[in-house]
């Protein structure tokens, strides 16, 4: 792992994400069974697999509307991914970014939370996501802007003050609103300043999300998230489906 002084301010646009990434302890503590050589590996994405499931749905409930979606990890990294899912077939793309370049390697945050300042951390984090707001990759939301804060070290460095990165907040949250891509709201970690400063910089359009990865999950403090995307300016539209607008 480099030295602190060597976390990276900007990505390497021709860094593959396809070999996985660097490990941190936590990585290996929570996901055993996909580190191999110090990296973790991802099953590829099954998307027949997925599609037959979707169909299974909406045939067992015709009462739902039943959309199909994907969310794309550094979609400004892996261009064309045509040889696995037509983007154009699925009704909503979300784009998120969940690693970040360490010389010709990439890591996941908390991975490098460990031997880098942290600050450096977030400040990178923000920075590629300008980089990845004017990405050609189809992605019509960008999720979790909040994602390197989610495990900021709070141990070592304290309480996470978002006033310290507020600049580089809005820089990103600037060329997302530039690229017309709605931002997501996450009711697993509610955020006030993220509408707030959303809206004043342009952002016209939010999506919510619960990011549960178990049922029971779905839907809990949906009603605190409508509340602050409201106290923002922004309104539902037509169909339950729709971004929320201002």
């Amino acid at each position: 792992m480099p030295s602190r002084s060597a976390c990276p301010r900007s990505p390497s646009p021709t860094t593959s994400t396809s070999r996985g990434w660097l490990a941190g302890s936590e990585d290996a503590r929570r996901f055993p069974a996909l580190v191999h050589d110090g990296r973790l590996r991802p099953p590829p994405l099954e998307i027949d697999g997925y599609l037959a499931a979707v169909d299974r749905c909406r045939a067992a409930y015709p009462q739902l509307r039943v959309l199909t979606g994907v969310e794309l990890g550094q979609p400004h990294l892996v261009g064309d991914v045509a040889g696995t899912v037509d983007l154009r077939t699925l009704d909503r793309v979300v784009g998120s970014l969940h690693t970040l370049p360490v010389g010709e390697e990439r890591a996941e945050p908390r991975g490098l939370y460990e031997d880098h300042d942290p600050a450096d951390v977030v400040h990178a984090y923000l920075e590629e996501m300008v980089v990845m707001a004017g990405s050609g990759t189809r992605f019509d939301v960008v999720a979790h802007l909040d994602y390197a804060v989610r495990s900021w070290p709070t141990a070592r460095a304290g309480a996470f003050d978002v006033t310290r990165f507020e600049d580089g907040f809005r820089q990103a949250m600037r060329a997302i609103a530039r690229s017309g891509r709605a931002l997501e709201m996450s009711a697993a970690l509610l955020q006030p300043w993220m509408p707030r400063w959303w809206a004043e910089e342009g952002g016209r359009a939010v999506s919510f999300a619960s990011d549960a990865h178990v049922p029971d999950a779905l839907g809990v403090r949906s009603g605190e998230a409508v509340a602050m995307v409201e106290a923002a300016g922004f309104r539902p539209g037509a169909r339950p489906e729709d971004l929320w607008r201002r």
